[in-house]
């Protein structure tokens, strides 16, 4: 028997469509498909798989929808519906099927962009770029073909030309947010931080809803160390209503280096509680303690990170001052030694405390004694 969500994802395509012409028990139909196929498949001993069963489920799926497609109409709404519907199921040579049958209800560039989505989805790069360069040779004006062939060039690591086609996309459809988005995102990948930041605030002009936005805004002037711009776009994430565990991280770190320690450890907190393997911000939580003199709280993310690389001297090194602060000296004595092994320059460095280090446990030994 397939699974439910089969039948439950036809009932969804009825739905949206107003109903497809199809006479007979659509469930019984597609039970048959499964066994049919799968009596194509089968093998002794073979036993149960649940991936091969998921892919009997997806052909026989796949067999019984096509069958219908091929006896049925569609208006222009629906055909894009299914498509939609269809892509977001992940059944995409389905959804080049429809699109194929009903090719004459398509212009040229509105299949070679639909065409070019499913080849990018397939993760087939050269075919998908093909068909996006056939779209615009069609159809010149289609800013989508050009926003989804600076995708491509994203994806095959092409980001100058990923710029040219964004920028063309903004030329054709001036108050289309996402070219201006795109734009942002491949001039921060290239460092280009003020203009990454140029483009947010363009793209705040036209939707304040965009989360990716506010992420690369406060990212790119993060990197200019532009605190009270990065500042200014946290409270606009606020003011919008904008929630993202990200813009929880990049306000730790504005925090952080504004030197507001208690701000920076209490959204370092948050972002931990939910993204505990996050060492890299598990790592600025440290130092944020250290900033705000919380030393009896250190120890164990200090040996948390430790616990990858016993020998990393800044770790030792606060792992140390950790030990001192809380007055621990014989583990602190025990610490400097390990860091007297990788340079000589702590002796000296931290000398005053190595000398009260040892008169305490001197004064230790001599209670004892």
């Amino acid at each position: 028997m397939m699974d439910t969500k089969w039948l439950e994802l036809y009932q969804y395509l009825q739905e949206k469509t107003g109903g497809f012409l199809y006479e007979g028990n659509i469930e019984d139909n597609l039970n048959y498909k499964y066994n049919f196929i799968k009596s194509q498949f089968s093998t002794v001993n073979s036993g149960e798989d649940e991936n091969k069963n998921d892919w009997l489920e997806h052909e026989a799926f796949t067999a019984f929808f096509s069958d219908i497609i091929r006896r049925g109409s569609l208006s222009l709404n629906q055909l894009d519906t299914v498509y939609n519907i269809l892509m977001s199921a992940k059944l995409c040579q389905l959804a080049l099927a429809v699109i194929n049958h009903f090719r004459t209800q398509l212009s040229n560039d509105e299949f070679s962009l639909k065409a070019g989505l499913i080849y990018q989805q397939l993760g087939d790069h050269e075919h998908a770029r093909a068909m996006f360069e056939d779209g615009i040779k069609s159809n010149p004006n289609n800013y989508m073909c050009f926003n989804h062939l600076g995708f491509n060039h994203i994806y095959t690591g092409e980001n100058a030309a990923a710029i040219e086609m964004f920028e063309q996309v903004i030329a054709l459809a001036p108050e289309l947010s996402g070219g201006y988005q795109n734009l942002a995102g491949c001039y921060y990948q290239d460092s280009e931080f003020k203009q990454a930041a140029n483009y947010c605030e363009k793209v705040f002009t036209l939707d304040k809803t965009i989360v990716a936005t506010y992420i690369t805004a406060i990212s790119a002037y993060l990197a200019l160390k532009n605190t009270e711009q990065a500042d200014r776009w946290i409270q606009l994430s606020i003011d919008n209503e904008i929630t993202s565990m990200e813009l929880v991280r990049l306000s730790g770190i504005l925090a952080f280096q504004c030197q507001r320690y208690e701000e920076a450890i209490a959204a370092f907190n948050h972002y931990l509680s939910n993204t505990p393997d996050s060492y890299d911000v598990l790592h600025l939580r440290i130092k944020a303690q250290i900033g705000a003199h919380q030393w009896s709280v250190l120890e164990p993310d200090l040996k948390c990170l430790l616990a990858f690389d016993p020998h990393d001297s800044e770790l030792l090194e606060q792992l140390f001052l950790t030990y001192y602060h809380t007055k621990q000296w014989l583990d602190a004595e025990c610490v400097m030694a390990e860091l007297n092994k990788l340079s000589t320059h702590y002796s000296s460095t931290y000398r005053n405390q190595i000398n009260e280090i040892r008169q305490q446990n001197s004064i230790a030994v001599s209670v004892i004694s």
